[in-house]
């Protein structure tokens, strides 16, 4: 899993770094629509693999102390 988070890293690193050099080198003034585009989806799905990596693991815990809270009760 964290292989995961490290390549999302890696790759959103590399493309804020050429969404920089693009914007700092750009002559005509305008951004390029398509690296926003690809910062922006790329920012998206390191988020979402975040929740995953927090969320999965709390969802293991809470089954867990339900199977114990029922075979507790019963």
């Amino acid at each position: 899993m964290e292989d995961v988070i490290y390549l999302i890293m890696t790759a959103l690193i590399g493309l804020i770094f050429s969404f920089l050099v693009v914007t700092v080198f750009n002559i005509g003034g305008r951004g390029d629509d398509a690296l926003n585009r690809d910062v922006q989806q790329l920012f998206m799905q390191s988020v979402s693999s975040l929740m995953n990596v927090v969320l999965i693991p709390l969802l293991g815990i809470w089954r867990i102390g339900i199977d114990l809270g029922t075979m507790a009760t019963s």
